[in-house]
């Protein structure tokens, strides 16, 4: 299914006069530039000589000039000129404004380029970007300035590209809310009608206890991991010793759990008893995460908590779904597994400090949905390895999702956009009518499924991160916003 590609009219309702845009790609360590500027009415002045400094480069009635520090660009559109057979009666204000000062765009750059970079805007290859020829677009491709350039300055210790040739980031640091972020006496509210629903422990004065929850298949990788299962049985010593024995030594079984596994073995008949320590030691396959009042356990984009901690919230006596007594919003939905409920982060919001201020005075902070969207899908990209996803709501629509640059930073000269470069990730999407058969093709057919991983989100939350996606495909310029059959979408994750 082909994309429909952007109008004439909707770039001149979405885009202004000079558009930039602008992606760092931090592991071939260059940075791409998008100029989009309104097209020449005439190729009168295409065939200009460039008479202009060494740090401006120009081309026709645009102007591209690479600051001093070569951290930013600036983009120069001339105002075009009256003709010289127009009529007397032009008014003098007309005049005037037509011949004004050019307008001008500037735009701080991801990461500062080299001094090479000054050659490589001077040259731009114009092209028309709609059937009408209203607008005209530029690509450019600058390398990065190495960590010490020929100014000295260490450009790779402070500045973006920092931690990426030493320092890895920390597992899951792309996950807002983690445990080690909260505290005793974080809050945590409904984000839409600000009613508290977390507010102090129902057993526990001593605040609430975070914890993180494994991996989701951290069960699964015990099994392959036999060499490290806890107390292994006889005859797996890997020559250590010769064996089990009675008393302390490395991998045995004191007295207790030596009788504890006697027992065991009457009690089946004589035949294999299981290993008591994986009672014990929650190894077991009878195991399991289980909601404890006091303790809140985080997920990538859910925080599992009991029931009795929970304030006004209600169960959905038809569903499984929990929601606020005061609006109605979806909070989050039941486990039955783990005997509690699980919230969603995308409808909370919680306090920054621990603080025994009013509420009215305490400090709320909340994660854009797709910053939680990003998290859940960059945590599947590294345990699962998979990079296509179906993300769905449970109808029979729904977006295929490829997630071809899980890192990378971006400028952008809208007005919408911070003046710093942008954390994010770029994302391929496109739109699926038949969900079910995307995920379980008929049988003769070619199946794509084991490539494919199943992301469900609850209605509401798919609406938004939808929206997001179609917005900043808009908001990307013509050339760059389409890659085959795809759409090109950006998604912000945590800085």
């Amino acid at each position: 299914m082909q994309p429909t590609p952007k109008t004439a009219e909707d770039e001149d309702q979405t885009s202004p006069l000079i558009y930039l845009h602008a992606e760092l790609l931090p592991h071939i360590r260059h940075i791409t530039l998008y100029v989009s500027v309104p097209a020449e009415d005439s190729d009168a002045h295409a065939q200009s000589q460039d008479t202009c400094p060494r740090s401006v480069e120009t081309k026709g009635d645009v102007q591209i000039t690479l600051s001093e520090s070569r951290r930013a660009v600036s983009v120069s559109v001339a105002s075009p000129q009256l003709p010289d057979n127009r009529d007397d009666d032009a008014s003098t204000e007309t005049r005037t404004a037509m011949e004004a000062e050019p307008e001008t765009e500037t735009m701080k750059l991801p990461a500062r380029v080299t001094e090479a970079a000054r050659y490589v805007l001077r040259a731009p290859q114009w092209q028309r970007t709609s059937s009408e020829g209203r607008r005209r677009e530029s690509s450019f491709r600058m390398q990065v300035a190495a960590a010490d350039d020929d100014t000295g300055n260490q450009t790779n210790g402070t500045g973006l590209l920092a931690g990426r040739g030493g320092d890895e980031e920390l597992v899951g640091g792309f996950v807002p809310w983690r445990a080690p972020d909260m505290r005793p006496g974080t809050r945590v509210r409904c984000r839409g009608c600000e009613g508290v629903v977390l507010d102090q422990p129902a057993r526990s004065a001593g605040g609430w206890v975070w914890k993180d929850l494994p991996s989701g298949n951290w069960a699964e990788m015990m099994d392959f991991w036999h060499c490290h299962k806890p107390d292994p049985e006889g005859g797996h010593n890997h020559g250590d010793g010769e064996g089990k024995g009675e008393g302390d030594g490395e991998g045995g079984l004191d007295a207790g759990e030596q009788q504890q596994q006697q027992q065991g073995a009457k009690a089946d008949g004589g035949g294999r008893s299981e290993d008591p320590n994986a009672t014990v030691k929650g190894y077991g396959a009878a195991n399991q995460v289980v909601a404890t009042v006091g303790t809140i356990l985080v997920d990538v984009a859910t925080f599992l908590v009991a029931v009795e901690d929970c304030l006004g919230v209600m169960k959905d006596p038809d569903s499984d779904e929990i929601r606020c007594c005061n609006c109605n919003t979806l909070l989050g939905q039941v486990d039955l597994t783990a005997q509690g409920w699980r919230l969603f982060k995308t409808a909370l919001s919680a306090t920054k400090t621990n603080t025994d201020a009013d509420t009215e005075q305490m400090e709320w902070e909340s994660h854009p949905i797709e910053v939680i969207i990003a998290a859940q899908l960059l945590e599947l990209v590294e345990r699962e390895s998979a990079r296509r996803f179906v993300v769905h709501c449970g109808h029979s629509s729904g977006l295929l999702i490829w997630v071809f640059n899980p890192d990378m930073r971006y400028s952008n000269s809208s007005a919408h956009h911070s003046i710093a470069a942008q954390r994010a990730m770029k994302v391929f999407f496109q739109s699926l009518h038949n969900v079910e058969q995307t995920l379980h093709p008929e049988v003769g057919k070619p199946s794509t499924t084991l490539a494919l991983e199943e992301v469900r989100l609850p209605e509401e939350t798919y609406r938004a991160f939808e929206e997001v996606l179609h917005r900043r495909n808009a908001m990307l310029p013509v050339s760059a916003s389409l890659f085959r059959e795809w759409r090109v979408g950006i998604l912000h994750r945590l800085q």
